[in-house]
């Protein structure tokens, strides 16, 4: 295997894929990228058998092969000078030379490496990479960290003709969020994908990135711009989370969304513990927000665009308001609240299909 490369292209590549890379493992031949050369197109795949993702970068090939480098192969391409970079591979090591710069790294035969899902097999339907990426940052912060409930620990898909509905729970809070894909009539289905893997989709996916998922055999295949993600599925069913959401509401407001995320920011400042409370009373004309601690206190009053119902007074974690506010669209929202002990729920008022639910704290 021999090639010129372009240290800014390969490096751009490595950043794709290295987050792949376990941190444990004891399996060696994972610790590292495996490269393939097939004339003038170099392939790096990473994986830890749960995460895969590969990516295609232009070369000039030389002599066509494989190996598997370790991860500081990464280091060693990130901290070359910018241009062309000769690398010759023989007897599972790799020798680099940029001008006066020499590395002889030792490799693994690449024959040991896992052979990576090609896909091909199951149905497609394809996502623009703006619209994937958006529905995933408002449903990833309520993903739950807790491993003993795994059907929280991910983002749920439901494709149903040419209907995308994402939804996800960590118990105190909920964010649903669909949307009609264009020319998409894809049959009933549902399936679980894990947050990890999720997060890096959005970490390397591009506005402009048309996006292809296909699911098969226990996994989701999200391919793109020459690179492809493939990660394991859940196996557990998602609960029916329809029957917290409530069906009426006894106050319903309408609020400036910068105003209320810039109080809710002040509000931080005085937080001494993980878990910060805010004090949120509604009233006909205004939102009063007071937060406390042992630093001192907080209030702050926000002018409202509209209310209906009865005046509410409740205790929220200051971070469940502000985390979906930083994902949310402009303008104006509204706020639904179901009594003093109800749960408050959030929706943009934009064309935005997208509902945020989060439970109050209980007094003590």
């Amino acid at each position: 295997m021999e090639l010129f490369f372009e240290q800014e292209a390969v490096h751009k590549a490595l950043q794709t894929v290295h987050k792949a890379i376990p941190l444990r493992t004891p399996m060696n031949i994972l610790k590292g990228v495996f490269l393939n050369l097939q004339g003038n197109q170099l392939s790096l795949t990473a994986t830890d058998l749960e995460l895969g993702i590969r990516t295609l970068t232009e070369v000039q090939g030389l002599a066509d092969g494989s190996i598997i480098l370790p991860e500081r192969f990464v280091e060693i391409v990130k901290n070359l000078p910018p241009g062309p970079v000769h690398m010759r591979v023989e007897r599972d090591a790799a020798l680099i030379t940029k001008e006066d710069i020499v590395f002889n790294l030792q490799g693994f035969p690449s024959e040991e490496f896992p052979q990576f899902p090609k896909g091909g097999e199951g149905e497609t339907v394809t996502l623009p990479g703006f619209l994937l990426t958006e529905m995933l940052q408002k449903t990833l912060i309520t993903v739950s960290p807790d491993q003993s409930k795994p059907a929280f620990t991910g983002v749920n898909f439901h494709i149903q003709g040419d209907l995308l509905t994402l939804t996800s729970s960590d118990t105190f809070r909920l964010s649903v969020i669909k949307d009609k894909i264009r020319d998409m009539e894809a049959g009933d289905r549902e399936f679980i994908v894990p947050a990890k893997s999720l997060r890096e989709l959005v970490r390397i996916l591009q506005e402009e990135d048309l996006v292809t998922l296909q699911v098969e055999k226990g996994l989701a295949l999200f391919s793109f711009r020459g690179t492809v993600l493939t990660t394991g599925l859940l196996a557990e069913k998602f609960p029916n989370v329809s029957r917290v959401i409530p069906k009426d509401a006894f106050t319903r407001v309408k609020v400036n969304k910068n105003l209320l995320e810039m109080a809710l920011t002040r509000g931080f400042l005085l937080a001494d513990t993980e878990i910060h409370t805010v004090n949120l009373r509604v009233e006909e004309k205004q939102m009063i927000l007071n937060s406390t601690s042992t630093l001192g206190s907080n209030t702050e009053k926000i002018p409202l665009l509209g209310f209906e119902g009865e005046e509410v007074s409740l205790i929220m974690n200051i971070r469940f308001l502000h985390e979906v506010l930083r994902v949310m669209p402009g303008g104006e929202i509204l706020m639904r609240f179901k009594g003093n002990t109800g749960p408050c729920i959030m929706e943009p008022l934009t064309d935005l299909d997208f509902l945020y639910l989060a439970l109050p704290v209980k007094p003590d």
